[in-house]
């Protein structure tokens, strides 16, 4: 998120006298939600914040994935090596 939007929604936050801290994700993104559409705010910036911040949760997960698998494959060669060598 740019820091613009990030100021942005810290104000109207602190105006609803809340802060980040109050919030757990899912009660921080319906609470943001609902407070742009009851004062008639677009915010199609703040789904597509949410959309993309959900795209790299899964990326990370499957990076994660990955690179789980490749020291799982590496091990196992490591392991034939050492038999094949004894």
């Amino acid at each position: 998120m740019d820091k613009s939007t990030k100021e942005m929604l810290e104000a109207i936050l602190k105006k609803e006298n809340t802060t980040f801290k109050k919030w757990q994700d899912q009660t921080l993104e319906a609470g943001l939600m609902a407070i742009f559409m009851r004062k008639g705010e677009e915010f199609q910036e703040f789904k597509n914040w949410m959309i993309e911040r959900e795209a790299q949760k899964k990326m990370t997960q499957f990076l994660s994935t990955q690179l789980n698998l490749s020291n799982k494959n590496q091990q196992a060669q490591n392991v034939y090596r050492e038999s094949e060598e004894n």
